[in-house]
């Protein structure tokens, strides 16, 4: 049985040299790779003041500045659409909206819509360009 073993232990010492080599290896290469890393810096450039711009003076945004947002709504999914007002709501008149897409006069190209749950989470979108100018 000892004849064995000493017939094999070369193989034994060769499986260790290539452990060994491929560790010291990996090490080393961490080593230099760390040393050849270049630290980033992100800088803020900030654009070049125009003749009637005063940049030393926030901006104050009023809700008026959004209200073509909140008036279009456009991801909004309730079931009631946005044209409809209070009037006809009481009279039961509104049209009631079956599901159908409709043919869009905007100048836009849907790329991609994500919608998370039955469409009311906040994180659902669609990805559209502007087409045209």
């Amino acid at each position: 049985m000892g004849d064995f073993f000493k017939q094999y232990l070369w193989l034994i010492d060769l499986v260790a040299v290539l452990f060994c080599s491929f560790f010291a290896a990996k090490i080393t290469s961490v080593y230099i790779a760390k040393t050849l890393e270049v630290e980033q810096v992100l800088s803020i450039s900030s654009p070049s003041p125009s003749a009637g711009a005063d940049l030393s003076a926030p901006r104050t945004i009023s809700i008026s500045d959004y209200r073509v947002i909140i008036e279009r709504n456009v991801f909004d999914s309730s079931e009631v659409p946005a044209e409809v007002t209070a009037e006809q709501q009481a009279s039961e008149e509104a049209p009631v909206p079956t599901g159908e897409a409709v043919k869009t006069t905007l100048g836009i190209k849907l790329f991609g819509v994500l919608v998370i749950g039955i469409g009311e989470d906040p994180r659902s979108s669609a990805t559209v360009q502007g087409v045209g100018g």
